[in-house]
């Protein structure tokens, strides 16, 4: 049961990585959209600061300064030349970060009105310090028709995303497996107990009861659990009560019957009717035992199965029984004795019943013991396959119980292989015959 229970851990904590990892990317990556726009406005406004500046100086001056007044100026991020035209047009419905820039410049420079300057923005430029980035061409009139043409950086690419953000992204996740491991632990936790106790119930109605412990919630489903529990073996148990007074109720006028049918002198009659009531007996014992089938108080102990087909198998032979073992010296399992002798019992009787012949064959395989109950009669129509564990069907189509029996043999010992957590198949052989192949947990 931990499998389906392990991959929901797994895929919840992967839901939950995938959910918190996009959502941090999608927020560092509104992040660094507001720092670009707020390191780019800053720029900006740094640059038509210095062009003002600058402007305002080569105004002051006379024009013979105006070289080493502009060689003084520039830098790595910010370049400025004169010329007689402006080499910038400014777009028609400038951007917001352009309006902001003759603005600045306008605001520094009274003199001049804002749609005299010019300012352009160039996208992926080759940027002084060798980092494509964002620059702005500005050209401001100067004094005798001169322009002052300058271009600055307002923005680089390695601006943009923080240093820090992959190992950020790296914690976060980190954190969330830690906590999120933990926390689905938690949570799934009682699953693993509830589904480890509906398996054992549906072993042993006798099982341990849950703990009532924990938190409210879980306290509240472990205490319908156990109650379920008590309220099914109830069931069972007042069912099983109920067949024994109807068995003993039945058993009383088949007695008497049984003692008139006796005073009777001797005769095909006589003789039918004995056989009529002992047929009605031994199918009441039947339905007894396979009331009790699922339900048996007889403790679980550690039994060597091969000692127990050993004394079945032998038993059987002492009757005349063809009957043949292939079984190792030993192989100890836990498991009802009596219940277990019985199921296998009821499988060799099967296969000496309808093929005269029994082979039985003890193995252990991949940590489970295999009994295979092999036969090569005439085996069963594969139409009746999904039939025949159903109670009192019978392969055998004759109306009479010698050779058929009652039709519960079957379903007695698929409920006692099954409530020792172990698997009954019957499948026909390729080579002719049936084989009963059961499983059981080592």
């Amino acid at each position: 049961m931990t499998g389906p229970l392990t991959r929901l851990r797994s895929q919840t904590l992967l839901l939950l990585l995938l959910v918190l990892g996009i959502s941090h990317v999608v927020g560092l990556y509104i992040y660094a959209n507001d720092r670009r726009s707020a390191l780019e406005s800053d720029g900006a406004i740094d640059i038509a600061e210095r062009t003002a500046a600058l402007a305002e100086l080569l105004n002051s001056i006379p024009d013979t300064w105006w070289t080493n007044a502009i060689r003084g100026n520039q830098s790595r991020q910010f370049r400025a030349s004169i010329s007689n035209e402006p080499h910038v047009t400014t777009p028609e419905d400038p951007d917001p970060l352009l309006r902001l820039v003759r603005s600045q410049i306008a605001f520094q420079l009274p003199s001049l009105a804002p749609d005299e300057i010019r300012v352009a923005r160039v996208e992926e430029l080759d940027a002084p310090d060798d980092h494509p980035g964002r620059s702005l061409h500005i050209a401001v009139p100067l004094k005798d028709d001169f322009w002052l043409q300058t271009t600055g950086l307002t923005l680089t690419s390695t601006a943009l995303w923080p240093r820090s953000a992959g190992v950020s992204i790296l914690l976060v996740l980190s954190g969330v497996i830690v906590a999120g491991s933990w926390m689905l632990y938690r949570v799934t936790s009682p699953l693993t107990t509830f589904a480890q106790a509906a398996d054992r119930l549906g072993k042993d109605l006798s099982s341990e009861a849950l703990p009532e412990t924990g938190p409210e919630e879980v306290v509240k489903a472990a205490r319908a659990f156990n109650e379920m529990q008590n309220r099914i073996k109830r069931m069972v148990d007042n069912r099983t009560e109920m067949l024994a007074a109807i068995s003993h109720d039945l058993r009383t006028p088949l007695t008497l019957l049984r003692l008139r049918l006796e005073r009777l002198s001797d005769g095909e009659e006589r003789q039918h009717l004995l056989a009529k009531v002992e047929e009605m007996e031994s199918m009441i014992g039947s339905v007894i035992g396979f009331a009790r089938a699922t339900f048996q108080e007889e403790p679980n102990r550690l039994v060597d199965v091969s000692a127990l087909l050993h004394s079945l198998c032998e038993d059987l032979a002492d009757t005349g029984a063809d009957i043949v073992l292939q079984t190792p010296e030993a192989v100890r399992l836990t498991c009802r004795r009596i219940a277990l002798k019985r199921a296998l019992g009821n499988l060799i009787d099967n296969a000496l019943r309808y093929a005269g012949h029994a082979e039985v064959a003890l193995e252990t395989v991949a940590g489970e013991v295999v009994i295979e109950v092999r036969d090569r009669g005439p085996g069963f129509d594969q139409q009746d396959s999904e039939q025949l564990f159903t109670p009192f069907f019978r392969a055998e189509r004759s109306r009479h119980r010698d050779s058929g029996g009652v039709g519960l043999g079957l379903s007695i010992a698929k409920a006692i292989i099954e409530s020792h957590g172990g698997t009954l198949v019957v499948e026909n052989r390729t080579e002719g015959g049936a084989c009963a192949r059961v499983r059981l947990p080592h």
